[in-house]
């Protein structure tokens, strides 16, 4: 979910803007996550898995795309840096 979520969010954010695409990949995000605490099955439920996985990659990146384009160039790569320091 999380490889096509960055595809697909990616793509909608060019053609659709970041702000758009940041409160759909929200708004999927906390539709899937309440929908799986009620799956009746395990196949139901991972289908949901893989849909609140796409929602958090495409609010991941988008939101740090739209978030590092607000931040002056000469400062934007420290940003970049210390906010995927966690992740290395």
């Amino acid at each position: 979910g999380f490889m096509a979520g960055a595809a697909v969010f990616g793509y909608l954010s060019d053609v659709c803007g970041r702000r758009t695409t940041t409160k759909l990949a929200m708004s999927l995000f906390i539709t899937s996550a309440m929908l799986e605490g009620t799956s009746p099955s395990a196949i139901v439920y991972a289908l949901l898995r893989f849909v609140t996985g796409t929602a958090v990659s495409g609010f991941g990146l988008v939101a740090f795309t739209l978030t590092s384009e607000m931040i002056a160039n000469e400062k934007r790569s420290l940003y970049g840096v210390s906010t995927n320091a966690c992740f290395a």
